[in-house]
């Protein structure tokens, strides 16, 4: 099997690698060696296929080949901190996350604070958002032939490259490959990367995401002013990419780009969510802490009364990470143009579209946190989903590090 170029620059290797060695240097492992797999893997073969030939930036085959030796050691024997066997089954990766009380989800509050306005959550008769996107990058190939349990929508700005080919490399690929360290992902799972335009940079960014696009095949380009205020825009235009090109997907869920996900956990907790969810049409996470989420009016996410006229949100999930089911996808694509469209994602993806279409919001207790203080141990140990705010391609390739020797700082914190 022959990996698809990549761009690296010499940034994110020595960061990446830095993290790796000083993680398994500091555990020692370096020379770590085990009779359970054929060929005698070190430890250190691994930090040689993190590396990509500055001419060519492409990887060389056998530092591949190498790579899922190393996999098919680390996903079977395990690596920990102690030496001790390490192997993360369904049972025991569903067991590590909170419940509440005996439940593992639940809906969210009835919003009994908006029924004097339930006429401002009808679907109107007339079309207000004109919604069918002109994909100038459309990744057709993505979902062809087997379909995806759960298909990942990562919204990016093109400047990121280094961020999108740190999270290839890491957690991504691993999701991907089925060669998650000490787990097994029992279903298929592809991806993709979100841009719109930026008006000022239009035909470069263009060009440049089309080069990427020829070498990954992982991007997605719609044209629309990629702007915040436009957020919503382009989830959905996610979402109506991934109901036209991935229609087969089980799951669609929408992650920002900082976010990590511990792709094991999360699939055990959709499969549990398929026996324990009465409804096929539901979007899940975690649900925001207010009672009565508020409607701001200045700043960065202010939305005016012409746009929403109400003081107050329906209850809605934290943006960074929420998943659909394959019927919500369609029930809200559908609404969606019949709604107006305003600012703040999370209030309208997960809360007012919800709402109006009749699509359950399920929120989950160990599916992310939002607004603390963040703990690497928390991924690590299997007890969240998604962990947001890891902004940096040194502090993803930090986690995955982590990941790989089953290590982390239970006392201090990783993000601040």
């Amino acid at each position: 099997m022959k990996l698809p170029m990549l761009r690296y620059n010499s940034a994110w290797r020595f960061l990446s690698l830095v993290a790796i060695v000083a993680t398994i240097t500091s555990l020692g492992l370096l020379n770590l060696q085990t009779s359970q797999c054929a060929g005698a893997i070190s430890a250190n073969n691994f930090l040689l296929a993190m590396t990509v030939d500055n001419a060519t930036a492409k990887l060389d085959i056998n530092n591949e080949q190498q790579w899922l030796k190393n996999y098919e050691y680390l996903s079977r024997a395990g690596i920990h901190n102690n030496s001790k066997y390490v192997f993360f089954s369904s049972e025991i990766l569903i067991q590590n996350i909170s419940k509440y009380g005996e439940e593992w989800f639940k809906n969210v509050p009835d919003d009994d604070y908006l029924a004097a306005n339930l006429s401002v959550f009808t679907r109107t008769k007339t079309v207000k958002n004109m919604l069918k996107e002109n994909y100038l990058i459309k990744a057709e190939n993505v979902c062809k032939g087997r379909h995806p349990f759960v298909l990942f929508i990562i919204p990016s700005v093109a400047d990121d490259i280094e961020e999108r080919d740190a999270i290839r490399w890491t957690w991504l690929r691993a999701a991907e490959t089925n060669s998650w360290p000490r787990a097994f992902i029992r279903d298929h799972i592809k991806h993709i990367f979100l841009f719109g335009r930026q008006a000022s940079r239009r035909e470069e960014d263009y060009e440049q995401l089309l080069h990427e696009s020829n070498i990954v095949g992982d991007i997605v380009m719609a044209d629309f002013d990629d702007t915040y205020r436009n957020l919503s825009r382009k989830v959905l235009s996610g979402l109506n990419w991934a109901r036209k090109y991935c229609p087969g997907a089980q799951f669609v869920l929408k992650t920002d780009q900082d976010t990590f996900i511990n792709a094991p956990l999360m699939m055990e907790v959709l499969h549990k969510a398929q026996t324990q969810i009465h409804n096929d049409s539901f979007v899940m996470g975690l649900e925001h802490t207010f009672q009565k989420p508020f409607v701001v009016r200045g700043g960065k996410w202010a939305v005016s009364p012409e746009e929403y006229p109400l003081d107050f949100y329906p209850h809605y999930l934290y943006g960074h990470t929420y998943v659909l089911s394959q019927k919500a996808v369609v029930d809200i694509t559908d609404t969606a143009p019949y709604v107006p469209l305003i600012s703040p994602e999370d209030a309208f993806i997960t809360g007012i579209l919800p709402k109006v279409a009749g699509v359950s919001r399920i929120t989950a207790r160990s599916f992310t946190v939002c607004c603390r203080d963040i703990f690497d141990c928390e991924v690590v140990w299997n007890q969240n989903v998604a962990l947001p705010e890891v902004k940096s391609p040194s502090l993803i390739a930090q986690l995955w590090a982590n990941i790989i020797t089953h290590s982390c700082n239970d006392t201090g914190k990783f993000i601040r």
